[in-house]
Parts: structure tokens; sequence; C-alpha cells
């Protein structure tokens, strides 16, 4: 078992009055060709390094989880796109049915199989 993984809040932007959210999309939400729509709506450097930091924060539970798997011998798929995908709508179930704004992570061997499990933090 590793350790909770802490989900990624959204990443904050501010125009000095004004304070929004900004939701991650992955190349899972869109519905054309990912790589084509990057293309045409090229990001900006502050958007790069808000999935920059995004990415930092999912790999090593992505990396985990993969690395039980291969352990215990499950088939492995997916990728980071589609890892970060569950999170995201696991995460926004787990807060808008508990009224929280902390998700842990953790990667845990139940029953011969390696699943990743989410916990509401207050």
């Amino acid at each position: 078992m590793m350790g909770p993984i802490a989900a990624p809040t959204s990443p904050t932007q501010s125009d000095g009055c004004h304070t929004s959210k900004a939701s991650l999309v992955t190349c899972a939400d869109m519905k054309t060709d990912c790589h084509s729509a990057l293309t045409l709506v090229p990001l900006s450097d502050s958007q790069a390094v808000q999935l920059e930091a995004v990415r930092r924060q999912l790999q090593p539970g992505l990396d985990a989880l993969v690395a039980a798997k291969k352990k215990s011998g499950e088939a492995v798929s997916g990728n980071l796109d589609s890892f970060s995908a569950f999170v995201k709508n696991k995460t926004s179930q787990i807060r808008k049915k508990y009224g929280c704004e902390v998700v842990e992570y953790s990667v845990e061997l139940q029953d011969g199989q390696v699943k990743l499990k989410a916990k509401a933090k207050s």
C-alpha cells in the first residue's frame, strides 16, 4: 500500500479583481482528436505550467497503481489522460456527496486485486 495521494485542486487564475477556478481538460474529455485540438488552441505559458503541475501531482499515483498491478500480475491499461479523467470525475463525485474539499487516494490490495481507493477528508 502506498501513502495517500491528494487530489489536485483546480488551478486558480486571478485578474486582480476576480478569482476563478479553471477546470482541467484532458484528451479523454475532448470529442475530437486531442492533438489536433491542441494545435488549434495553443496553450499559454501559464496554462502549460498549470497542466505540468497537475501532471506532476497525478503521475506518482499512476506509477504506484501500475507498479502494484504489475506486481500482482494484473493487466495494466490506460494512461495519464485516462487516469486524470478518472481522478477528476471521482473527486468531483466525492466532493459533491460529502461536501469536502480534499479527497485522498491510495492504492490498496483487496481480495487479490489492486484498487484505487478514494476517501473524503474534512
